[in-house]
């Protein structure tokens, strides 16, 4: 529980942070990894959590599906970044 509440709050800390160092592109691009990581985090500890039924399969694949969204739009932002 500890670890999945960890990596759900560090994404937008990571992010924030990161924000704060954006004029540095490969120190933005960083942060945004270690997001993408928290993020395959976060889903691996749904699966285990939906596998052991302490969440409904229907809540845990929500919440997958999102952690899913979630990193392919972070990983954008990572390659897309000094466009902006």
């Amino acid at each position: 529980v500890d670890q999945t509440k960890r990596c759900t709050r560090a994404v937008a800390a990571l992010i924030a942070e990161g924000y704060a160092r954006r004029e540095s592109l490969k120190d933005f691009q960083r942060y945004l990894r270690e997001c993408i990581g928290e993020s395959n985090e976060a889903i691996h500890h749904l699966n285990f959590a939906r596998n052991k039924q302490y969440l409904s399969r229907s809540d845990a694949d929500n919440l997958i599906e999102r952690y899913n969204i979630l990193g392919r739009k972070i990983y954008t932002l990572k390659a897309k970044w000094q466009n902006y």
